[in-house]
């Protein structure tokens, strides 16, 4: 028994355990860049590991799993929500998966995500999202 504890520890420590949460694609949003044109069903699980936040990605039209860093310790949210979001959404994760970066958004309490441009976005946001503030 104690080993079988030390191996579920030692799992969840370097992230092999169960997902913090997963989401699928909505719909009407375009595809992750990261994802072959044309994907249509895309799901994204979410990963704490001692060494960072990873996302796990299942498209498609692409075999296997595509798997990436997620920015910070944990989502960014604009100061000042746009009208028509629940408190605390907006939420925004900077996902970087073989050297391309794409933002993810969460609307809601739901078990889905979109993908938005950096354009669609505050310039606050912007700034805390790409880390490219000027003059700071």
């Amino acid at each position: 028994m104690r080993c079988l504890t030390v191996l579920i520890g030692s799992m969840l420590l370097v992230g092999c355990g169960p997902p913090e949460s997963t989401f699928t694609l909505g719909m009407g949003s375009r595809p992750p860049k990261w994802c072959p044109a044309g994907s249509t069903t895309v799901t994204m699980s979410y990963y704490v590991r001692s060494d960072g936040r990873e996302a796990k990605v299942k498209c498609s039209l692409s075999s296997g799993t595509l798997t990436g860093r997620l920015r910070g310790e944990q989502p960014t949210a604009p100061k000042q929500p746009p009208p028509g979001f629940p408190k605390g959404y907006p939420m925004y994760e900077v996902v970087t998966i073989n050297g391309v970066t794409d933002i993810v958004e969460h609307r809601r309490m739901e078990p889905y995500f979109f993908m938005i441009d950096e354009s669609a976005v505050s310039e606050e946001l912007r700034c805390l999202l790409t880390s490219s503030c000027s003059g700071r």
